[in-house]
C-alpha cells in the first residue's frame, strides 16, 4: 500500500507549541490540519501567505532596550557595541 503522508519532526519553544495547539483548537483545528494549511499556502504561493520581516519596536519599547543596555554596559555587564569608537 502506497504513503500517503509522512511524519515530520522539529523542535519549538514548549510555550509556542503550546499556543499554537491552543490556538489551532479555538479555530475548531487539529495542530496536525493547521500546520497543513499553512504548508499547502507556503506551496501555493512560492512562500509564506503573508508579510515577514523583522518588528519594528514602538519608541517606548525601543527606550526601554537602550536604557537596559546603557545599565548593563555601567554595570561592566556588556561590552559596547563594536561600532561605537572606544
Amino acid at each position: 500500500m502506497a504513503v500517503t503522508s509522512v511524519p515530520i519532526g522539529s523542535r519549538v519553544d514548549v510555550n509556542l507549541k503550546r499556543a499554537f495547539d491552543e490556538t489551532a483548537e479555538e479555530l475548531g483545528l487539529t495542530p496536525t490540519s493547521a500546520l497543513t494549511v499553512l504548508m499547502k499556502r507556503f506551496v501555493d504561493e512560492g512562500g509564506f501567505p503573508f508579510a515577514v520581516r523583522k518588528r519594528v519596536p514602538t519608541e517606548v519599547e525601543f527606550a526601554r532596550e537602550m536604557d537596559a543596555r546603557y545599565r548593563a554596559m555601567l554595570g561592566g555587564n556588556e561590552a559596547a557595541h563594536n561600532l561605537v569608537e572606544a
